[in-house]
């Protein structure tokens, strides 16, 4: 079987680890195919180091993007963002292809992929943040842009072409918004380099704050230092400290995250409900207990896996389970979260999604009859 995965879109370090993770799932769950990665060269080769530990002697080709990186977010780049897909689906039947994986896409990507008649391959779509643009009007919305998410996410998906999403509990909630035909479907998000058994860090308690910029503001930092001075805790600040300032390198990141005995996640709760969060993944596979806004995303999973977490509803509770949390004694109970966050963490290790992975290409391919 002749399976390619396709990045249309991200460029050097963009979705990296993700594209390296899905890369070895699809792997392990079709350990017989002949796999290409296609994307962006600087992108391509970054996704190849980030598994060069994890694919020996896997039969691999590394190309540049097909056709180059297909754009098309707006009207205006439509034509030719349709004209790419057409290409795309040709370049498939050419060389074969059983099997085509977007890695990600636009909404109206999809919806270009969606229109091809006919498609010579089964097709697997991956969506990422724009599943976010579904917390607004959708009226507003699709004036906006008729290929807008809320446009793209209510067509009927033709055999063949599966649209997946990052967990069940996005899926559950498109279903309830009334979007999501049962031609879409959920794996875990899948993730590397899981631990085995990180050390806990020496006292005292410090606390690895998972910084996003929209949340990285005056009043957290104002929250956070009264919870330094109160009990003498520890802070790391981890991530972007605002919407221009570069990410950390992944050796700061981690080695910042690996001195903390707990992280705080404080991400937007309505967009948690439509995508998944690295961050938290991050977290607990490095045995970090969490301290979250309650949202649904990581609330599934600390019921379903945990609990390795402690949900919080306001700023008021974050701050009083904060100055808790630091003056509890680091003793057996807390190496039993750590270690119940970092058996959670295997939920999302490419062995465990891989199965999930298989079922869905199966499934797209007994529609797809084409050699």
């Amino acid at each position: 079987m002749n399976i390619t995965l396709l990045e249309p879109q991200c460029t050097g370090l963009q979705h990296v680890p993700f594209n390296a993770a899905l890369l070895r799932t699809v792997s392990l769950a079709m350990p017989d195919a002949n796999l290409v990665f296609s994307g962006e060269s600087e992108h391509a080769a970054s996704v190849r180091r980030a598994l060069e530990e994890f694919l020996p002697g896997q039969n691999i080709t590394w190309q540049s993007a097909f056709g180059g990186i297909v754009r098309g977010e707006s009207v205006a780049g439509i034509p030719r963002l349709w004209s790419d897909a057409f290409r795309l689906c040709q370049h498939c039947r050419k060389e074969k292809v059983d099997v085509l994986i977007l890695c990600s896409a636009s909404p109206a990507l999809l919806a270009a992929i969606a229109a091809m008649r006919p498609r010579p391959t089964a097709v697997l779509v991956f969506m990422h943040a724009c599943l976010a643009q579904l917390r607004f009007h959708p009226v507003t919305q699709c004036l906006r842009n008729p290929l807008s998410m809320h446009a793209v996410a209510r067509i009927s998906m033709p055999s063949g072409l599966r649209v997946i999403v990052l967990g069940q509990p996005i899926l559950d909630n498109l279903r309830a918004m009334g979007l999501a035909s049962n031609r879409w479907a959920s794996i875990d998000h899948p993730c590397l380099n899981m631990q085995e058994e990180p050390p806990t860090p020496p006292s005292p308690v410090r606390f690895g704050y998972l910084a996003g910029f929209e949340r990285s503001d005056s009043s957290t930092r104002e929250m956070l230092e009264r919870v330094r001075s109160a009990t003498g805790c520890g802070i790391n600040w981890i991530g972007r400290e605002s919407a221009l300032s570069e990410a950390l390198p992944t050796d700061e990141y981690q080695r910042r995250l690996g001195e903390s005995h707990y992280a705080i996640w404080l991400g937007d709760a309505i967009s948690a409900r439509l995508r998944a969060s690295a961050t938290f993944l991050d977290a607990i596979a490095m045995g970090k207990p969490l301290i979250y806004l309650k949202n649904d995303f990581i609330g599934y999973y600390d019921s379903h896996r945990g609990p390795f977490g402690f949900p919080v509803s306001s700023a008021a509770e974050l701050e009083s389970q904060l100055i808790s949390l630091a003056r509890a004694p680091l003793d057996d109970a807390y190496k039993r979260l750590s270690q119940t966050a970092l058996a959670a963490s295997r939920t999302f290790s490419p062995e465990t999604v891989a199965p999930g992975m298989r079922s869905i290409i199966a499934a797209a391919r007994d529609e797809t009859n084409w050699y």
